[in-house]
């Protein structure tokens, strides 16, 4: 098994050094040339540049089973060879991945740094292994080429969805976690219907694990989805926790990544949020399109399923409030939420 992983490892060598110039040189050509005065835009371009590059460029590498090249190799299990190249895989994207991360942070890595960098290697390594699927078992397989797109971008928006549904989970760490077993144990599944598609009998210890995989796997989706429909339903029936603090009106003034250390400034920066107000009945008016608040939480600030903490803090003798921002990044990246700043409207 060693010998197979490190065979896939040393092929195409040259291909995964020039992507990962080619990744620096477009991440250097962002960040001075075209997004000089929004460095931070510079981030999550780079992620989707990996995100889309990747696991097109490891496919277009392909996996023959009858290819000279494997006959030296021992164990030819075809299980195994599968198992060798996925492993090689995933080595490949961690590589990447880390290196691009660890030039955008300048080695400055801190732990949610590093828990964002675990879940987008495992949501980037699931993303490939439906691509090899996709291309092993309908198109090399079954022929059908033309069901590949449509499949793949249904797995995708499911998946989507799912992600999208964990952000009604308040804490940041459970969430990882979910997120990145639910990405292994899809993996790990699909890798062994791809051998079996090609012919490979399971043994029954490989049966019982294959059922083991499958049982987490639904288990871990329902936690998600029972999370996410004790969300709604805390939404429509859960009793008000009034907060006299928060009832009032509120005007967005700020934007920023943690409220610990927050310093307020005299610059106005322009917010696509306006102006919140907060009634003693448990709703709120503004936002995106208004919602629900209860003591310690607000719904709907930026998805009508994502459950935003709020913190106030008194600062230089003035009410500020903090709510947590939902964003695409957040979904797509599992990057920590930041913070709208607001602070309290005495018109």
């Amino acid at each position: 098994m060693g010998r197979l992983i490190k065979y896939e490892l040393k092929k195409n060598m040259i291909v995964h050094m020039g992507i990962m110039i080619s990744i620096i040189l477009i991440s250097l050509l962002l960040r001075f040339i075209v997004f000089r005065y929004a460095p931070g835009i510079v981030g999550p371009i780079n992620s989707w540049i990996i995100i889309l590059t990747i696991p097109i460029v490891l496919m277009i590498r392909g996996l023959s089973f009858d290819k000279e090249e494997h006959l030296f190799l021992v164990p030819k299990s075809t299980l195994q060879i599968i198992g060798a190249y996925m492993i090689a895989a995933y080595i490949e994207i961690i590589a990447y991945t880390i290196g691009i991360f660890a030039i955008e942070y300048s080695l400055r890595i801190d732990l949610d740094s590093m828990l964002m960098i675990i879940v987008n290697v495992h949501k980037l390594f699931m993303l490939f292994i439906w691509i090899m699927w996709a291309y092993l078992v309908l198109g090399r397989k079954k022929k059908k080429y033309l069901i590949l797109p449509i499949c793949i971008g249904f797995l995708i928006i499911l998946n989507i969805f799912i992600f999208t549904m964990t952000l009604s989970i308040d804490q940041y760490i459970i969430r990882i976690v979910l997120l990145t077993g639910f990405s292994i144990l899809q993996s790990v599944y699909i890798i062994f219907s791809i051998a079996k598609s090609y012919g490979y009998v399971m043994k029954t210890r490989e049966k019982v694990i294959k059922r083991f995989i499958a049982i987490l796997t639904l288990v871990s989706l329902g936690v998600i989805i029972f999370n996410y429909g004790q969300h709604i339903y805390e939404n429509y029936n859960k009793d008000v926790e009034n907060d006299l603090e928060l009832i009032g009106k509120w005007e967005p003034v700020d934007f920023t990544n943690d409220y610990i250390d927050y310093i307020p400034t005299d610059t106005r920066r322009r917010l696509h949020i306006e102006r919140l107000t907060f009634q003693a009945e448990g709703t709120y008016e503004g936002g995106i399109s208004g919602g629900k608040w209860t003591n310690g939480y607000i719904t709907g600030f930026a998805f009508s399923h994502a459950r935003s903490r709020y913190i106030m803090k008194e600062i230089n003798g003035e009410s500020y409030l903090f709510i947590e921002w939902y964003n695409g990044d957040c979904i797509y990246l599992s990057v920590r939420p930041s913070y709208y700043v607001l602070k309290r409207n005495i018109d």
